[in-house]
């Protein structure tokens, strides 16, 4: 393989490769420099609708971009509007089987949640178990689990992150995308520099500018934008961003929350489950996050 390495993990017993950063990603407060971290990253059927479901099923992701799960379609390099990724991908193939439609908005992630917790949207993508407390909707079987990581800039900490004890998170200004909760990575989401954070480019600037001493995100997130997104590509590759693991924190699955502000709402869910169930047993979930590792 060279200086390219896959790195592999488990979700549910099963062995899957993720096509993403090289090497292992260090857990001590040195690792995570990705200059030496080379990337390999590497229609609807006529069939009837079944009672109770709409033909076209409204769904909604963080307009942030979360390859390899959900992120705008590129032509040319350009970001297209269109919604791609794994999680769209295998959502799509489970309402295909009862002739249903996707449609998939990229939103603001606060307003994304809100819009489904109304019943305005029927679906939202990638949802996390702290996300979906206190909202009106029921979330699917996990289908996928991350990886957590933290961001940080080279310049201003060249031996890497201090992150053996709560005070020294404490010290640190931690900042994530807004929208999204933390205490998954053992942190208060109020005391998370959340604001308007919406993109890597401005990650990548709050991290350079000292406004932010490490950026919360997960390993699979990390390698998919280093696909799409030439700024961040740059950065990493050059070892002026640097990525550290962070081991003491769990895998977090990611699920679909089906909004329980409709009549059809149980029905969603169990066409969901039943349709999650399959895939993961022919391992198609993992065959479709690998190919948007690629």
């Amino acid at each position: 393989m060279g200086p390219c390495a896959a790195v592999v993990h488990r979700f549910g017993g099963k062995p899957w490769h993720w096509f993403g950063v090289a090497h292992a990603i260090g857990s001590h407060a040195g690792g995570g420099v990705l200059a030496r971290l080379f990337i390999v990253l590497g229609v609807v059927l006529n069939v009837p609708v079944r009672e109770g479901l709409a033909q076209t099923v409204s769904a909604c992701a963080d307009r942030a971009e979360m390859p390899p799960f959900v992120f705008k379609k590129r032509v040319n390099g350009q970001a297209t509007e269109e919604a791609v990724g794994a999680s769209v991908e295998v959502l799509a193939q489970v309402l295909r089987g009862s002739g249903q439609r996707l449609n998939v908005q990229l939103l603001p992630w606060a307003r994304c949640l809100m819009e489904v917790d109304a019943g305005h949207i029927q679906i939202a993508l990638d949802v996390s178990r702290d996300e979906a407390q206190h909202r009106n909707f029921r979330l699917t079987r996990a289908f996928v689990r991350t990886h957590a990581v933290a961001l940080y800039a080279r310049s201003r900490f060249p031996n890497g992150l201090d992150l053996r004890s709560d005070s020294a998170w404490k010290a640190l200004k931690v900042c994530g995308f807004g929208g999204h909760r933390f205490e998954h990575f053992g942190l208060d989401s109020n005391a998370i520099d959340r604001g308007t954070t919406y993109g890597y480019d401005q990650v990548i600037v709050k991290l350079n500018t000292g406004r932010c001493d490490a950026f919360i995100d997960s390993r699979e997130v990390i390698g998919g934008n280093f696909l799409i997104n030439p700024g961040l590509r740059s950065q990493l590759t050059h070892g002026m961003i640097a990525v550290q693991a962070l081991p003491a924190t769990p895998p977090q699955e990611l699920f679909f929350g089906v909004t329980d502000n409709s009549a059809a709402s149980g029905s969603l869910l169990q066409l969901l489950n039943r349709g999650l169930d399959e895939l993961e047993q022919r391992r198609e979930i993992d065959a479709a996050v690998g190919r948007y590792m690629q």
